[in-house]
């Protein structure tokens, strides 16, 4: 069974994505992933491992701390 905190990973990243303006790809690029990589996450089919995300909060021009910051606060908004 998966922790709500790792069921909150995928809509974060989709989130930040979008507001960023990147495609999964362009994301995938950054992170040195593939676009299924990234779609997996997104859809809570992948969990991440802990360099994932830091790739990811550098991707998206922010600190570890504050995205996992982010997944932990999701849905409070």
């Amino acid at each position: 069974m998966k922790s709500n905190l790792v069921l909150q990973v995928g809509p974060v990243v989709k989130n930040l994505r979008k507001k960023k303006q990147l495609s999964q790809e362009e994301l995938a690029h950054r992170c040195l992933k593939d676009r299924a990589s990234i779609s997996m996450l997104e859809r809570d089919i992948k969990v991440p491992t802990l360099p994932t995300l830091v790739l990811l909060a550098y991707a998206f021009d922010m600190k570890p701390s504050e995205l996992l910051e982010e997944i932990e606060n999701y849905g409070d908004k």
